[in-house]
């Protein structure tokens, strides 16, 4: 038989003996953990296979995927139903399929848990040894998925669905037990008449049979023959049924025979090179007959944290009796996590009235900002919070010591959020509260004071690289 049709009859077989309340239904599917003894590659080529096994699985309603893992998924959390329970409603899933994975030798150690939200518990937990060639792991993966998802290994359901009625031989895919065969009849014949020939008589019935003899005359010697003719008993001869020909195959609706042609399929072929590149949510599409639905509801790839960012915004901020229009950019570099160091320049400009007479008169000033911002989480969403000190130039004046520059210092506590159009690009919100202070202030406006609060709101453009 086929591989993929006898993979078909164990996932059917699989699903007859499960309850239909303990179907899978929104099932998670996360990377596994490295114990020891296995590499990042390794744990991503193990989650491929998974992958695509779980999408052949008809018993999965949906596959949700938590690609990459997420840091509270670690050891420790496999023990705890509670923090399992949070990953699964987080992901909206129902299910959770995750474990561990460490390489003995040539060999994988899989120790996995099923999950589920409904019982608020792990269904089952199991390992299993499994090689590390790539062909013969693929052969191994979905008998252990089925028995993680039933309990039941697929040995034991082939033998369960036997006595049960249920036969999968190499005749049929799937049949229950056969019908005794009935020899069909053959056709009758035609009634063929030459022209002008007269139609022959109906054949005469045969003579009319004899009682049989005497117990003393059923069997003699010399009543035996053994010449051409046929061997007979007495005055009755003994005559063979003529052979009946072969009754009609029957037909099987399951039984496709493109099935048994050496066909390419992407999705099982594909899997069987492990070393290639992960390209199959790419390259792969779902075949058109399935009806159910392969919506990622996880974030997407591609949205974790950068190594650098670069805001360009603009706004208003406001100091004692000026209200100012800014523009500006900044520069983020990460360290750790979703700390980052940063440093940013702005252009304040400001029109105020320098006399009575009504006199209006522009004015910059260019602050700079050094400071820490700490992302929260990462994703298409990205809240932060941090602080930051400023200082600007305020005056630069003529004196008798040749020219002198004041200085206006400050900080600030501040928030705001990223927010992703691309995986590189997005927008920026950020709002601010802090003080300047600068004894000069008054020299550049009587009325400003030397200390005070400043407000600052901004919104513009992020780049992260």
């Amino acid at each position: 038989m086929h591989p993929r049709r006898l993979l078909r009859n164990l996932f059917l077989a699989g699903t007859l003996v499960l309850p239909a309340e303990a179907l899978a239904e929104r099932v998670v599917l996360s990377p596994l953990i490295p114990v020891r003894g296995v590499n990042a590659d390794q744990v991503r080529d193990l989650y491929g296979l998974f992958t695509a096994e779980l999408e052949f699985n008809p018993s999965v309603d949906e596959l949700i995927e938590l690609s990459p893992r997420p840091p509270a998924l670690t050891a420790a959390c496999l023990d705890s139903s509670r923090c399992l329970r949070t990953l699964v409603s987080d992901a909206g899933g129902d299910t959770m399929v995750t474990g561990t994975v460490e390489g003995l030798g040539p060999d994988y150690i899989l120790d996995l848990l099923y999950f589920s939200v409904a019982e608020g518990r792990t269904v089952r937990r199991k390992t299993w040894t499994v090689p590390q060639d790539a062909g013969a792991m693929v052969d191994r993966i979905t008998p252990i998925l089925v028995e993680l998802f039933t309990g039941t290994s697929p040995q034991q359901a082939r033998a369960d669905s036997t006595m049960a009625g249920v036969d999968f031989g190499e005749e049929d895919d799937f049949a229950f037990a056969p019908a005794a065969p009935v020899a069909a009849a053959p056709p009758p014949e035609p009634a063929v008449r030459e022209v002008n020939r007269p139609i022959a008589p109906p054949p005469q019935p045969p003579p009319p049979r004899q009682p049989p003899p005497a117990q003393d005359d059923l069997f003699s010697v010399g009543d035996v023959s053994f010449g051409p003719e046929d061997i007979t008993f007495g005055d009755e001869p003994v005559t063979y049924p003529a052979e009946q020909p072969p009754p009609p195959p029957r037909y099987d609706p399951y039984d496709d025979p493109l099935e048994d042609e050496p066909v390419r399929d992407p999705y099982y072929d594909d899997r069987r090179d492990l070393d290639a590149p992960d390209d199959r949510r790419t390259a792969r599409t779902p075949p058109s007959s399935s009806t159910r639905s392969s919506t990622r509801k996880a974030s997407p790839e591609g949205y974790e944290y950068k190594r650098a960012y670069l805001t360009v915004r603009g706004g208003m901020s406001r100091y004692g009796l000026f209200t100012f229009g800014n523009v500006g950019a900044e520069i983020m570099v990460r360290a750790v996590s979703g700390l980052t160091l940063g440093a940013g320049i702005q252009v304040n400009i400001v029109r105020r009235q320098i006399d009575t007479a009504g006199t209006v008169a522009t004015n910059f000033i260019f602050p700079a900002n050094v400071g820490l911002l700490y992302r929260f989480k990462d994703g298409r969403f990205q809240p932060y919070a941090g602080a930051d000190v400023l200082f600007a130039q305020l005056l630069r004046q003529q004196t008798e010591t040749g020219p002198r520059s004041y200085f206006t210092f400050g900080a600030r506590v501040r928030g705001g959020f990223d927010y992703y159009i691309t995986p590189n690009f997005g927008i920026n919100l950020d709002i601010g509260l802090g003080f300047l202070s600068g004894e000069q202030w008054p020299l550049v406006d009587v009325r400003q004071p030397q200390i005070g609060f400043y407000p600052q709101g901004t919104a513009g453009l992020v780049f992260a690289f």
